[in-house]
């Protein structure tokens, strides 16, 4: 169901396991940038994980109740 409402996210969902699927969410905001007109120049994606990159990121994933806080300030 969530395949076909979304056939434009077409290669960015995998299934994990008979119960998880991963979405690629650093694709996805890149496809919505580029659909409202965003150049691909203007896109910069950096190689981060909050899950991976312990040392510099918060995960819950990750750490659980252990977690610590981060955020963002964005504009266009």
């Amino acid at each position: 169901q969530f395949k076909d409402k979304f056939k434009s996210w077409e290669g960015t969902i995998r299934k994990k396991n008979n119960i998880k699927y991963l979405i690629d969410l650093q694709e996805i905001n890149k496809r919505i940038l580029l659909d409202n007109g965003i150049t691909l120049e203007n896109i910069t994606v950096i190689d981060l994980s909050t899950y991976k990159d312990k040392e510099i990121l918060h995960s819950y994933r990750r750490d659980g109740k252990e977690f610590g806080l981060m955020g963002l300030i964005s504009s266009l």
